[in-house]
């Protein structure tokens, strides 16, 4: 279809479409799926966020997506990259956010491991970081999953985050 943006074996990652609103609300005002990334958002600026994303699903070159089982086209999570600039270099962060009825089912590690692939190939990208707050040992147990390696520690607005990498060169 033409909104997917790639596919792994039981996962599709497309653009946003009107329908998302419901779901976009519950993923991110839960306290446990934010709790490592600033906690809950306000439903005012979601709902802000969301409209203007509806005006073009496609204007950013990196963001987040929607995640999608392929066998029953359920919307689970989002994912995507987002650009990250560190020590003054651009980098591109994946970015994984699912259903907690989803958690412990390995699709975390498969939707980043295919937007690694897909980025490589589609952008030429060698390389890829995650950054994560250090409490937060089920990502890092994914960075590690798909090939990453604890790079170095930041502190950041919302606290110190260990930072992991991959790179292609």
């Amino acid at each position: 279809m033409y909104d997917i943006i790639l596919e792994t074996e039981r996962l599709q990652l497309r653009y946003q479409r009107n329908e998302d609103y419901g779901f976009i609300i519950k993923l991110w005002t839960n306290e446990k799926i934010t709790k490592y990334v600033g906690g809950p958002r306000n439903k005012n600026i979601l709902t802000e966020s969301i409209k203007n994303t509806a005006l073009d699903p496609k204007k950013e070159k990196y963001d987040l997506w929607y995640i999608i089982l392929k066998n029953s086209d359920e919307l689970i999570g989002m994912a995507g990259l987002l650009s990250k600039e560190i020590n003054n270099e651009q980098l591109y962060e994946i970015n994984y956010y699912l259903e907690e009825k989803q958690w412990n089912k390995g699709f975390a590690a498969e939707i980043a491991k295919g937007i690694i692939e897909h980025f490589r190939k589609k952008e030429g990208i060698k390389v890829f970081i995650a950054i994560i707050d250090k409490e937060n040992l089920a990502s890092i147990k994914v960075a590690e999953k798909i090939g990453m390696k604890y790079w170095k520690t930041e502190i950041r607005k919302s606290g110190e985050k260990a930072i992991y990498k991959i790179e292609f060169l």
